[in-house]
């Protein structure tokens, strides 16, 4: 492309990546090819192109069919005749390597999983139940002491003891609770929502519909997600309200997960905010692609956020 975005090469290629013959893209700017909400990615490349830059990016374009398509990009700045900057572009498709990642990916989710329900299980059948035992143990020798400094001493005992179930208690849900496995979705979200806005004092709005059979793949999905939005509001958001609405409708689960906090610039976030501070919203829309389904955060300064996510009701299932 010239230092204006304009293609002016095209080649063979390019034509079966993207469904365009020479003909019909020569002399078009090269947005043409990004999708409505990468057109800022666009421009920017454009600005950074300008100042010479060399730049690499994984990112998607858009097929004349108007499907979206994973690419890995390399442009690099060259002098046109005139002296000015234009540029050389690579294209990759990663569909395929996007694809085996994916499966990958997915594996290395279902392996955690296992194992936070193992160690879930563990705590909670264990380790609880044996400091309980200690507890109880400790209340009946309370009954029996007439010293009054013993009796201060075993006292101290059992409230530490009390606050170690309630840590182990709390471990134990937040790895894997057994309300998923043994309740569903519905009853999962419902007492996590509460357990985590009840300490925090906030105002909480619950609209839980899930009927219907939910595989366990989305099941798990969800409440993944859930967990990591409310986990969010509760430590970041400065909130006073959290709103959260999870129904079925028709084919498909639906989620939204709003607050009235302080919200941010979820753009600029993803643009250059450094990686491990978009984890979190990396991993939840990893999470619903996983299992076929999709997410979007709508945030704004002093806004609140606005997590949105709809998932298929089985892996490999259709959404609408």
């Amino acid at each position: 492309m010239d230092a204006a975005g304009l293609i002016v090469s095209w080649n063979a290629a390019a034509e079966r990546l993207y469904g365009y013959s020479a003909a019909e893209v020569i002399g078009r700017h090269v947005s043409l090819l990004a999708p409505p909400d990468r057109r800022e990615e666009s421009a920017d490349m454009m600005r950074r192109l300008a100042h010479r830059e060399r730049i690499e990016l994984e990112t998607e374009r858009l097929r004349k069919d108007g499907t979206r398509v994973p690419v890995s990009l390399t442009i690099s700045p060259i002098r046109d005749a005139r002296g000015l900057v234009a540029a050389a572009v690579i294209v990759r498709d990663t569909t395929e390597r996007k694809h085996q990642l994916q499966a990958l990916s997915r594996r290395l989710v279902e392996v955690q999983e296992m194992e936070r329900t193992l160690i879930a299980r563990e705590l909670h059948d264990q380790i609880g139940q044996t400091l309980s035992a200690v507890k109880m143990n400790l209340e009946a020798l309370r009954g029996e002491m007439e010293d009054p400094a013993l009796l201060g001493r075993v006292s101290e005992g059992i409230a530490a003891v009390k606050r170690a179930v309630e840590q182990v208690q709390t471990l134990s849900f937040d790895l894997r609770p057994s309300l998923l496995d043994d309740l569903g979705l519905a009853a999962a979200v419902e007492a996590y929502a509460k357990r985590q806005t009840e300490p925090a004092r906030l105002s909480l709005g619950l609209a839980v519909t899930v009927e219907g059979h939910v595989s366990k793949e989305v099941e798990t999905a969800c409440f993944r997600i859930v967990q990591e939005a409310v986990t969010n509001v509760v430590r970041h958001a400065g909130a006073t309200r959290l709103d959260l609405d999870l129904r079925t409708d028709g084919s498909c689960l639906r989620l939204a997960v709003r607050d009235d906090g302080v919200g941010f610039d979820a753009r600029t976030l993803r643009a250059t905010a450094p990686v491990e501070h978009r984890l979190g919203l990396v991993g939840m829309r990893e999470r619903a692609q996983y299992v076929g389904g999709d997410l979007e955060i709508d945030s704004q300064p002093r806004a609140g956020t606005l997590v949105c996510a709809r998932f298929p009701l089985r892996v490999g299932g259709t959404s609408e």
